[in-house]
């Protein structure tokens, strides 16, 4: 029987597997996350996270979402790691900050 503390043992165990892995060239271009995060920003806090619309996600339902803690994040792979799994990053949330002056 799994206790919460041998669950979270096994998600920090998944996470530095993943994390040394990321050192190997084709460990990244071989990640297929199922689920995505759209419209999505990082909230500072005690702990960064990322809140935005999550699709494809094996345990929640589509719609709003914070994540667990993150620890890893490439926009430009379009990856993140939180502690409990991989997301393929949609579009960031826009708050047209990039839009030019009329």
């Amino acid at each position: 029987m799994f206790t919460s503390d041998d669950l979270i043992v096994s998600k920090l165990l998944s996470l530095a597997r993943d994390l040394e892995r990321l050192r190997m060239p084709d460990y990244i271009l071989s990640l297929r996350p199922e689920a995505t995060v759209s419209r999505w920003y990082l909230t500072p806090s005690e702990v960064f996270t990322l809140r935005g619309d999550v699709s494809g996600h094996s345990r929640l339902q589509d719609g709003p979402i914070e994540t667990s803690q993150l620890f890893f994040v490439d926009q430009k792979l379009g990856l993140a790691r939180t502690l409990s799994r991989w997301y393929r990053l949609g579009a960031p949330l826009d708050l047209g900050l990039n839009r030019t002056r009329q």
